[in-house]
């Protein structure tokens, strides 16, 4: 069926038919987004900067999928740092066992764990620390905060007139919200940009890679921003929803704790030890 949304024309898929011919048979015609006005780049400019925001699949678009395909996407890639996944979960279990009748914020301590598992991999940087009462959740407040701003409902995506007056103020907050993450790692791309004028040594980190095919501080900006809010609030999320549905159940929590000792023992948690949790992996499907 199709809605329509002042000027936008919605069509809702919501048969297994449909969604089949939406995303696998007209895919490449289908894959592009809508770029809301709350975007501070524009829609030209994010056909060359942009892996999510995309208004027409072209060659900018499938270089960078390509690079992020063989940097960090494939299987050669993923089980090469699967050392360092693990020696972040096991950082966060270390200091969750610190925090042992504490209060422990768990989405804090989550999205900590993530974002540095997902900057070591892009930038070999911790950008968090992970200490006993020392968890900030200023940096996890403003990828949350970039996220809702974009997806709120903005007028002047359904009328183009207003677009110009930015009646919500979301434009003028998205800006201020994209010059404060940046601000986070725009230094360390520098300072990489200048070692590697005077070092001629091969590629280190997903960083080296961007910075060795020419891409510019927007384009690495815009990049890292978009693996960023796609890596981690969703698995924070995911975390705090499982773990908060688990507490509801006490049944169900007792069942994954039973299959974690059977399985894991006194031994470290490795990513080799996933296939053998079924039911734990269950309870997180089921969200």
């Amino acid at each position: 069926m199709s809605l329509r949304l002042g000027t936008q024309l919605l069509i809702v898929g919501s048969s297994p038919t449909a969604a089949v011919e939406i995303l696998k048979t007209c895919d490449r015609t289908l894959s592009a987004r809508y770029v809301p006005h709350a975007e501070p780049a524009k829609s030209p400019e994010l056909n060359h900067l942009s892996l999510g925001w995309a208004v027409e699949c072209n060659d900018a678009w499938k270089s960078l999928r390509t690079i992020c395909r063989n940097e960090l996407f494939s299987a050669r890639a993923i089980e090469s740092r699967a050392c360092l996944r693990e020696g972040k979960v096991m950082e966060m279990v270390k200091f969750l066992s610190e925090m042992e009748g504490e209060v422990v914020k768990v989405g804090e301590v989550d999205f900590a764990t993530v974002f540095n598992t997902l900057s070591n991999v892009l930038m070999s940087k911790d950008f968090i620390s992970l200490e006993k009462g020392s968890v900030d959740g200023g940096t996890e407040g403003l990828i949350r905060t970039y996220i809702e701003v974009l997806s709120a409902p903005n007028l002047a995506d359904f009328y183009p007139i207003f677009a110009a007056l930015d009646l919500q103020g979301l434009n003028k907050r998205s800006k201020e919200l994209f010059r404060r993450i940046f601000s986070i790692w725009e230094p360390i791309i520098e300072e990489r940009r200048g070692l590697k004028r005077g070092d001629s040594s091969g590629q280190k980190d997903f960083l080296d890679a961007l910075i060795n095919n020419a891409f510019t501080n927007d384009q690495i900006n815009h990049l890292l921003l978009g693996l960023f809010s796609a890596g981690t609030d969703t698995s924070t999320s995911t975390t705090e929803w499982t773990m908060a549905e688990l507490m509801k159940n006490p049944e169900s929590m007792e069942k994954v704790r039973d299959e974690l000792t059977r399985e894991i023992k006194q031994e470290s948690p490795k990513e080799s030890h996933l296939p053998k949790l079924p039911y734990l992996q269950a309870c997180v499907k089921k969200l």
